[in-house]
Formats: structure tokens, C-alpha cells, sequence
């Protein structure tokens, strides 16, 4: 199970199953006879203190892909009877996440047996292109997701200076505070979070 965008990484499935949305889906799906697993992603549960590459493929694949292999490997060790069937499940940003780990298992030769992908932002460049291009009032979270986006492809790909991505206070708010603990305070015109020339650029040369 692929867990969908998380505003609290206390929330992440092995930091405190207890408060984890997965709480509610794993004893049922559990009681169908299947085997739960269900990755943290990278900068969640006790690698917390890490920023968490949202909407990075590679590394949230390798993360579901590398823990499915051990828990199978640690399975087998156990001599625990099972069917061998892997079935990928995943919601939002787990919805993408999935998709990105079905990629990746193909390419390992590895077998999956169904997928079940729900609400994901799969068309990233387009959808950028749509938020970048709003000068109107929309879902606050909404917009505070395409800045969580933007910051972790920015850590990734460009490594420019909040400056140049977010209108003030948010460019030297940002510097101390993570995303999530500002969703509440960002404004809901995406144009009044952005830079003019970071939404322009973005628009006419996505990554």
C-alpha cells in the first residue's frame, strides 16, 4: 500500500501506525488473507529529519520496490505460506508512487499481479502548467501541494533560491519552516504564491 500525501510525517505508516490513515485500510485488507506492506517513502517515519522528495519517481519506487523484495525475502525465512501474489495499491500521491513502482518492477522482471492506482497527479507538466497559468482564487490545498512540488524539484533539479520561486513571506518563511506546517497560511490565488517569472518560465519550459 502506497499512502497518499501525508501534511504530518508523524503520519507515516511506521512513525506512528496508530495516527496513519493506513490504520483504517490495513486490518481490513488483512482479513482478506493478504500480507500488508506498506514503504514510509524517503524523508518520512525515522528518516524524518530528510526532506521528502515529493512526486519523485525514482526514489519513491525504489523505496516500495526495495522494501517489497525484503519483506518477501524475510517471508521466505519464515517459511510463512502465502499465494506470491503482489498487488499494488495506492491513493493521491500513493496513486502516482504506485504506478512509478509498477514501472520500476517491470523493469526487474519482477511479477505483479493487479494495481489498483486512485487519484493521482500522474500528469505533472500539464498540471503545472494549468495552476502556473490560474490568477484567481482556488483550493488552498491545492495550491500548497504545487508548492510542496515545486520545492522538491527544485532541491532535485535546479537548486535555485526561494527567492526566485515564492513571493515574499514565503520565500524566507520557507527557509525555516517545511510546506506542511504553512498550508494553512497559503494564499489561495497561485499567483500571490509564485514568482511572475518562475510561473511564466514554468509554463513555457517545463522540467
Amino acid at each position: 500500500y502506497q499512502h497518499e500525501t501525508l501534511l504530518d510525517p508523524k503520519m507515516a505508516p511506521s512513525f506512528d501506525p496508530a495516527a496513519s490513515p493506513l490504520n483504517k485500510l490495513a486490518p481490513w485488507v488483512a482479513t482478506l488473507g493478504n500480507i500488508v506492506i506498506a514503504p514510509d517513502y524517503l524523508g518520512y517515519g525515522t528518516d524524518s529529519t530528510e526532506k521528502h522528495p515529493y512526486l519523485h519517481a525514482a526514489t519513491s519506487a525504489s523505496a516500495t520496490a526495495d522494501m517489497i523484495v525484503c519483506v518477501e525475502s524475510w517471508i521466505e525465512g519464515q517459511k510463512i505460506k502465502y499465494d506470491k501474489k503482489l498487488r499494488l495499491i495506492g491513493y493521491s500521491e500513493g496513486g502516482y508512487v504506485t504506478m512509478a513502482s509498477l514501472r520500476l518492477l517491470r523493469q526487474r522482471n519482477h511479477n505483479v499481479t493487479a494495481v489498483a492506482s486512485g487519484a493521482g497527479p500522474y500528469d505533472l507538466v500539464n498540471t503545472a502548467k494549468y495552476v502556473m497559468g490560474i490568477d484567481g482564487d482556488v483550493d488552498r490545498l491545492f495550491v500548497g501541494l504545487y508548492g510542496l512540488a515545486s520545492l522538491s524539484f527544485n532541491d532535485i533539479y535546479m537548486n535555485r533560491k526561494y527567492s526566485l520561486l515564492f513571493q515574499p513571506p514565503f520565500d524566507s518563511l520557507l527557509q525555516k519552516l517545511p510546506m506542511y506546517k504553512l498550508m494553512d497560511t497559503v494564499p489561495k490565488n497561485p499567483a500571490k504564491l509564485f514568482q511572475p517569472g518562475f510561473r511564466k518560465g514554468l509554463c513555457l519550459n517545463p522540467l
